[in-house]
């Protein structure tokens, strides 16, 4: 059997001229391609608004104030000798200061956009209905 790693992933919506910020997967990466809202581990002993404001600020450079939790989903990834079994915490976030995007390594493109552009995207569905809450928050 394999062996089952329970993991936190905090993300954000983060909003601007009502737009959403996505970021597709490297290539090289975990699920290469997919879009997604950046996030990602929370470490031990963090706490969850830390983790977001830390995950997006290395995935994208930018300094975020985070909003409200918009909604949480479920997913697995399996490995050849392990399961990851992820709860993803969404939330909202407005960048403060500058809105120059600093992509890292885990991402190879980035989009900003609106409420009827999800569609054009490969999101995972959970991802697609965080968005749409996002742009009715």
């Amino acid at each position: 059997m394999k062996n089952i790693i329970p993991k936190v992933v905090c993300a954000g919506a983060v909003i601007k001229n009502n737009k959403v910020l996505i970021v597709q997967r490297a290539i090289n990466d975990t699920r290469p391609g997919l879009w997604e809202i950046p996030g990602g581990g929370k470490e031990p002993l963090e706490k969850v608004n830390d983790a977001v404001k830390r995950e997006i600020k290395e995935e994208t450079g930018l300094n975020v104030e985070v909003g409200e939790i918009i909604g949480v989903f479920d997913f697995t990834i399996k490995k050849e000798d392990y399961i990851k079994d992820s709860t993803q915490l969404n939330f909202l976030v407005k960048p403060v200061g500058s809105t120059d995007i600093k992509l890292s390594d885990e991402h190879q493109n980035f989009a900003w956009i609106s409420e009827n552009e999800i569609d054009k995207y490969e999101l995972s569905s959970e991802t697609k209905e965080i968005i749409k809450v996002a742009f009715k928050s």
